[in-house]
């Protein structure tokens, strides 16, 4: 995955490395859903009948939404995995990962500390991660999307973009939260290889 991004001052690009498994989805189409279920298809997934896919993709859809009110959505990407547990029952695991730059910041104590405060107001966990480019801001934990109430795992970096006076998030999330633990582990890996190009 590779986007650019320009502003008035200078052009910045962004790099990550999503397993072979992964989709790339444009998150400037109107209809996401079917964007990500017709992506599905053409991967070889079953989409017809019984709405599981659109249930699926469900959450990447409302946190790409929830960002775009209020950032730039670079990339978002989606994984999918439809498993027969038998007895008619299929096991679907899904993930998604965005990168979305912020608003012009002014005071980047300020933001860190707003951030700190959301990410207590929704019961997540926040600490420091080291990625490529240094220290970065990151929370995590279980939480409820707006809509439909569907509990998440989520991770989201907090990347300061070189030169520009933004932040770069990096957010992946999954609402298979009995497996949140072998999920996260496989976040932080892709996370590891997030760059800045350019």
């Amino acid at each position: 995955m590779t986007a650019n991004t320009a502003t008035g001052r200078i052009a910045t690009g962004v790099r990550l490395r999503l397993p072979e498994s992964w989709l790339e989805i444009d998150p400037r189409v109107a209809d996401l859903s079917g964007e990500i279920v017709r992506a599905l298809a053409g991967h070889g997934a079953d989409t017809a009948g019984d709405g599981t896919v659109a249930q699926a993709v469900d959450p990447l859809v409302t946190e790409l939404r929830r960002l775009s009110a209020r950032t730039d959505v670079l990339l978002a990407g989606f994984y999918s995995d439809f498993v027969d547990g038998g007895s008619d029952a299929v096991q679907v695991f899904t993930a998604n990962v965005t990168i979305a730059l912020s608003p012009q910041i002014q005071d980047g104590a300020r933001v860190r500390a707003e951030i700190e405060r959301e990410a207590v107001a929704e019961g997540l966990e926040s600490g420091v991660h080291a990625l490529s480019g240094g220290p970065t801001l990151t929370t995590w934990g279980r939480g409820q999307l707006v809509r439909g109430g569907i509990e998440v795992f989520t991770r989201r970096f907090h990347v300061p973009v070189p030169g520009l006076d933004q932040v770069a998030v990096l957010a992946f999330g999954t609402p298979n939260v009995d497996f949140a633990a072998e999920f996260d582990e496989l976040f932080v890996s892709i996370a590891d290889t997030f760059r800045f190009v350019g």
